[in-house]
């Protein structure tokens, strides 16, 4: 019998890698729960976004991952049945009287991208066209990922044992793999809404804020039968349960005073998912220096979809014998990468813009506590270095 690879997980990057190693020529087994449930590709807006993360000023990281955005999109069109996609682009609005900070990432999105900005007369909101920024249903896609599962042949099981010469993929989001050693990886959690609501705006199209307070913003994206509407997101070392009030009122609020929605009268089915976010905010994707027969793919945060056909790629390359690079400094067993001299700074914006937007605040001096309290307890129990600059998604939970 001949060596295996085992991808561990089977959301989208795990099912499609599954499919690409399979191509290749490799025997595969696919392990996972048939429902996936608490997957953050169950759950998700499926936005397959370039441009409309932009935040701030590009930088080289910044750089790097509109390069993986463009080339991930590209290959999905070729890869996917049109049927599939529920939107061909995206277009990111502001409205007049938004914060300081959402409208200098509308501007860096605009910038970035090159797309001139347009603006309402009546109403003052200001548009940016992303229109190759598609958006795809997951369903349809899961149900498109385990026919070429089926068609290749590819075992899926609920749970394995295998051969030590084995190579092994994890594809395993934030759930935690206890025998493997790598930077920590936290719960993303993500809720959103399905509702079927009558909600003007283009045909195909979805429709954005820019990112606000540290998570993705306010979209609207078109399925076959309503819309999804997210998406609310915080940080959290375990699973939680259930979906947060606040999240949906506040989404409620979005579809009321942005789009004019009947809110009362809308059917809702809220939905969660866990994305994963790593200790720095960084991918964590490559073999693992210690036993280079293992490969870890997560810490992808929102951008697992968009990245997934370059991930699989990659893979199959290491698969093989090969090595692209495309991932290099991004390995799973890494030490932390600075977030850098702005960590501080963007940390109070967010955390202020997020607690403002459910009509609250904080002040200056108190978020500066909670960032100082969190790198502490980071040096203590985590062992990281004391000169550390923490992302400002991961202060939360480290307090």
């Amino acid at each position: 019998m001949s060596d295996e690879v085992i991808v561990m997980g089977n959301g989208i990057i795990g099912s499609l890698t599954s499919i690409k190693l399979a191509e290749a020529g490799l025997d595969v087994r696919l392990v996972g729960p048939m429902d996936r449930n608490g997957s953050a590709s169950t759950a998700a807006g499926a936005m397959i976004n370039v441009y409309g993360e932009v935040d701030k000023p590009l930088d080289d990281y910044a750089i790097r991952k509109l390069e993986l955005g463009h080339k991930g999109t590209k290959m999905w069109r070729a890869m996917l049945p049109p049927e599939i996609f529920t939107a061909e682009g995206t277009e990111v609005y502001v409205d007049e009287g938004c914060s300081d900070l959402e409208l200098a990432a509308f501007n860096s999105i605009s910038k970035a991208a090159g797309s001139l900005i347009s603006q309402e007369e009546n109403t003052g909101r200001m548009h940016i066209p992303l229109p190759d920024e598609p958006a795809v249903d997951t369903k349809l896609l899961f149900r498109w990922l385990d026919r070429e599962l089926r068609r290749l042949g590819v075992k899926s099981v609920a749970g394995t044992t295998a051969s030590p010469h084995d190579k092994y993929v994890y594809c395993t989001g934030a759930a935690t793999v206890p025998h493997i050693k790598t930077l920590p990886v936290f719960y993303g959690v993500g809720t959103a809404m399905l509702v079927d609501a009558q909600i003007d705006i283009p045909k195909r199209t979805v429709m954005r804020t820019p990112n606000r307070g540290n998570t993705c913003g306010m979209h609207i994206v078109p399925r076959d039968s309503g819309f999804y509407v997210g998406a609310g997101s915080f940080i959290s070392k375990t699973p939680t349960y259930g979906y947060r009030l606040e999240t949906i009122q506040y989404l409620a609020k979005c579809l009321a005073d942005d789009f004019g929605v009947d809110v009362w009268q809308m059917g809702i089915e809220p939905v969660k998912g866990y994305r994963p976010m790593s200790f720095d905010g960084k991918p964590m994707l490559g073999p693992l220096e210690a036993n280079p027969n293992t490969y870890v793919a997560t810490g992808t945060k929102r951008d697992g979809l968009t990245y997934a056909p370059c991930i699989a790629d990659d893979i199959v390359d290491w698969a093989t014998g090969k090595r692209s690079g495309v991932f290099d400094g991004w390995e799973p067993d890494r030490k932390p990468i600075c977030y850098g001299e702005d960590a501080l700074d963007d940390y109070i914006k967010n955390r202020q813009a997020a607690l403002q937007a459910h009509g609250r605040d904080i002040t200056e001096v108190a978020a500066t506590e909670e960032w100082m309290t969190a790198t502490e307890n980071a040096v203590l129990d985590l062992g990281v270095s004391e000169n550390i600059t923490l992302h400002p998604e991961i202060i939360g939970v480290l307090l």
